[in-house]
């Protein structure tokens, strides 16, 4: 039985930025936070292109390549993981929202 392929939400070209989440840092130390920084900063980036991988249950699912700003190489991400830049903004106050 065919199952529907999800169209893909980003287009080549596009800025995306990462959704926020839930981080937490359980240091007291300077030096490790230090290490650490460039982790917990947000990244924004620019679509490469779009490839669908299979999953486990035979669904193919689009998976989008950015290349993240001040990266030399990039990474794939599941599109649900991103979102548009302009739209950053919305996203934090929503998941704000429902963390309080």
């Amino acid at each position: 039985m065919p199952r529907k392929q999800n169209d893909p939400r980003f287009m080549n070209g596009d800025r995306v930025a990462e959704k926020p989440k839930k981080r937490m840092v359980l240091t007291y130390s300077a030096e490790t936070k230090q290490r650490i920084q460039p982790f917990f900063t947000q990244r924004y980036g620019t679509v490469m292109a779009t490839i669908y991988r299979t999953n486990a249950r035979g669904s193919r699912v689009p998976y989008v390549a950015v290349l993240w700003d001040g990266a030399k190489s990039q990474s794939f991400h599941t599109q649900n993981r991103l979102c548009f830049e302009r739209d950053l903004a919305a996203e934090v106050a929503a998941y704000n929202a429902a963390t309080e």
